[in-house]
């Protein structure tokens, strides 16, 4: 069989092919749950930060959703979100108010603000959209990856901190989305949660580079509407 150059030629063909096969599924799995640790601010964080300008509710929890515009990896997060905050049976009274983060460059056009995470996001439940252009406020939380929530009880006490996706793109139910749902309905001791976040980098202050380099390259979900999103 080795001495016939056609067969031999299939045959080292075929174990390149499964190589490299092996490779791309290697990296993508690996891609796919790769996750930074959190921030040393995040990590001690307990409480509503003291110095940021958005508004904590004083008559329900308040959610807090970091998000890049462009991150294809937080459209799961979106729609596992939506699914818990509307398809756990939770009333209106039991929703958050709910502020979306949206960190962008400084010199972001309106393609970055036009995109499906925003829309989607937008249409959340008690949903308002921040422009988080100089990435101070993911800054002020300690937030870095796309997809991060944070959970602020009325008192501005820290119950529920990460994400509700179980890997990169992938939504289904999971530890995160359950541990936030326990959070919003109260059913347990409000000590504070820790999940995983699987998504691209915030585009803050200290990390532009990264941010355009990154997500900032991924195909366009093309133009999407924006209406309700504070500008």
């Amino acid at each position: 069989m080795f001495h016939n150059p056609t067969g031999t030629t299939w045959m080292i063909a075929s174990c390149l092919w499964g190589v490299a096969a092996v490779g791309v599924w290697s990296w993508t799995t690996c891609y796919e749950f790769k996750t930074d640790a959190p921030s040393a601010t995040l990590a001690s964080l307990e409480r509503w930060p003291s110095d940021s300008e958005l508004v904590l509710a004083g008559d329900r929890p308040t959610l807090v959703f970091f998000v890049h515009p462009r991150c294809p990896c937080t459209r799961a997060s979106v729609r596992q979100l939506e699914r818990t905050l509307t398809g756990a049976g939770l009333s209106n009274g039991a929703q958050p108010k709910l502020i979306v983060v949206a960190t962008v460059p400084e010199d972001a056009d309106r393609a970055w603000r036009a995109t499906d995470v925003i829309t989607r996001s937008a249409r959340l439940p008690f949903a308002e959209v921040h422009w988080d252009t100089s990435g101070k406020e993911s800054s002020r939380f300690g937030a870095t990856t796309s997809g991060t929530l944070m959970l602020f009880q009325p008192d501005g006490a820290l119950c529920f901190a990460g994400g509700v996706t179980s890997s990169r793109g992938h939504e289904g139910d999971n530890q995160g989305s359950r541990n936030l749902l326990v959070a919003l309905r109260q059913e347990q001791s409000l000590a504070i949660s820790h999940q995983p976040v699987f998504g691209c980098k915030l585009c803050t202050e200290f990390d532009f580079a990264t941010c355009n380099n990154n997500c900032a390259l991924m195909p366009s979900d093309g133009e999407h509407s924006t209406e309700g999103a504070n500008r």
